[in-house]
Order: structure tokens, then sequence, then C-alpha cells
């Protein structure tokens, strides 16, 4: 479907083909916000970015590039990283963060970092599988930034919106209602569908390891 096609359905159910009421602004706002918690849900969308590992030292991170919800995936090479977080890494002892062959990646804001420490010639490609945020649309004429198959849920709730803006509260409810419904039926789905496998890493806390950087 498209925004302006979108803006029919909801005008149709509402009562208002004329759009009168249901001006685009609001359609417009309503598709970018379903489009928001949709993703948010589902983890519908999917993107990638690679860099050279020494571009995610410390002091430096690797920026994703664009605005995400959540990291998927980070590999070293073909080796998928465990995620660790900082609080970790200091209470194993590691004040410095030592240099050697990344084992893990934990986040700081909106960037990457590996553990341990990947030397600054360290050349091995990492890529970043990413949820990112759905692109905005400005206007009726742009395309709907997420699958089709989850259009008629930005429908019902844009169709929430145009009853909150008539104060019709039951009837947004009630769109609102069936959006959640679906949004739980799509996640469900999604997950189902999930082909990603655990990562089969090293225990970052396993005393072995942590044995071993010590030395």
């Amino acid at each position: 479907m498209t925004p302006t096609q979108i803006a029919a359905r909801v005008r149709n159910r509402f009562g208002d083909t004329r759009g009168s009421i249901i001006k685009d602004d609001l359609i417009i706002d309503g598709i970018n916000e379903a489009c928001v918690e949709i993703v948010r849900e589902t983890l519908c969308l999917v993107d990638s970015n690679t860099g050279a590992a020494s571009g995610f030292r410390s002091g430096t991170g690797f920026p994703v590039g664009d605005p995400f919800i959540v990291i998927r995936e980070v590999i070293y090479d073909t080796r998928p990283l465990a995620l660790i977080d900082k609080e970790t890494i200091s209470r194993m002892g590691y004040w410095v963060l030592p240099d050697g062959v990344p084992e893990a990646y934990y986040l700081e804001g909106t960037r990457i970092y590996l553990f341990p420490n990947p030397a600054s010639t360290d050349t091995t490609t990492c890529t970043v599988t990413f949820v990112p945020m759905p692109a905005v649309i400005t206007a009726l004429i742009d395309t709907i930034p997420i699958p089709e198959n989850l259009h008629g849920d930005v429908a019902e709730f844009c169709l929430a919106l145009a009853h909150e803006r008539n104060e019709n509260w039951r009837g947004a409810e009630n769109s609102r209602k069936i959006f959640n419904q679906n949004i739980s039926r799509r996640k469900y789905e999604m997950q189902s569908q999930d082909d990603t496998y655990r990562v089969i890493a090293p225990d970052i806390m396993d005393q072995d390891f942590i044995i071993g950087y010590w030395q």
C-alpha cells in the first residue's frame, strides 16, 4: 500500500471520504509513528555496515552510521562475537583494555567497541548487522519504509489517531487494541521465521579466558 491508499482506507472507515476532518498531516504523522512502533516490536528491518577491526578501537569506536534500534550481530572476520557490557569488563579487573584478538563487543551510545581491543594495525573485516530506525516520510507520495504485509497495521494505527482527534475514545481504544493484537501476531511470526543462530563464543567470564589475558 502507498500512503495515499492508507489515507483513503482510514478516511473511508472513519466516514470522512473528502478528508475534511482527517488531514494529510495526521496520516503522515500516524504512518511515521506506527512504523517506529512496529519495527521496535517486530524487528522487521535489517541493515549492515562493515569496517576494519582497527576502527573499533577504544577511544574511537565504530559508528553504525544510521539511527538504529538494536544491534543484531557483530562478526569479526567470519566469527560472531559475544555481547558484553562495560561494567562486566570493569568487574574483570580491566582498567586498561588489553589488546588482542576480539572475542566480544560492547556499546557506548551509538558506538561499538571490541574486547579485547583490536590492534591499530588489525585490518580484519568486521560486519555489524542491526535493526535501523525506519525512514521518515514527509508526503503521501513517499514509500512506506516497512514490509507491505504490515501496511494494514499502519492503517489501523492511523485510524486510532483519527478517532482520538475526533475524541471518540471508544473507537480509538478498539483500533489500538486491534493494532496491538496484530503486532503481537506479527512479532511471533517474525521470531518463528528467524533463521539466525545462537552465537557460539568463549565465555568472557571463564576463568581460563581471564587468566590468559592477565598473563
